[in-house]
């Protein structure tokens, strides 16, 4: 027990690490590059009124996130509110933390 706590604070500590050093490095997560992905994906589509291919969109990434354990009803409906959002105008938040010089 003692043995699976030390192995999971040395975890834990090389993990704040690594992200202070990608932090400090300015450099993008998976997360974030799925994030600005998927803003060009609604946004090009929507502003080409590709629709489309935001339903080929839709149902690709619906069907892995069914696979995943998720609803698909509630998959379809947040795919659907983000499509509306853009369609209203609705922009990407920026990480104001990455904004020249607010390090």
């Amino acid at each position: 027990m003692a043995k699976d706590m030390a192995r999971l604070e040395k975890q834990r500590v090389r993990q704040k690490e690594l992200r202070e050093r990608n932090r400090a490095l300015k450099r993008p997560s998976r997360d974030d590059l799925a994030r600005m992905l998927l803003h060009i994906a609604f946004e090009e589509n929507v502003r080409s009124r590709n629709f489309a291919e935001l339903g080929r969109l839709q149902d690709g990434l619906v069907d892995k996130l069914v696979n995943q354990g998720f609803d698909k009803d509630q998959c379809d409906l947040v795919f659907e509110d983000l499509v509306d959002k853009y369609k209203r105008g609705w922009d990407f938040l920026k990480k104001v933390h990455l904004r020249s010089g607010q390090d």
